[in-house]
């Protein structure tokens, strides 16, 4: 929780809290049909502490 974290490919960077508490909003166009998935690819980018 004392991390960023970047998505792999984006510019989007969330907070390790906030993955924590409200996990990661998957967009309705990423699941079309049964059994479908995704998976990401998440980078630490900086550390609270330092």
């Amino acid at each position: 929780p004392d991390q960023d974290y970047q998505f792999h490919g984006e510019d989007r960077i969330l907070g390790g809290d906030t993955l924590m508490n409200a996990g990661i909003n998957i967009p309705k166009s990423k699941l079309l049909g049964d059994f479908q998935s995704v998976c990401w690819r998440l980078k630490v980018v900086s550390n609270h502490h330092l």
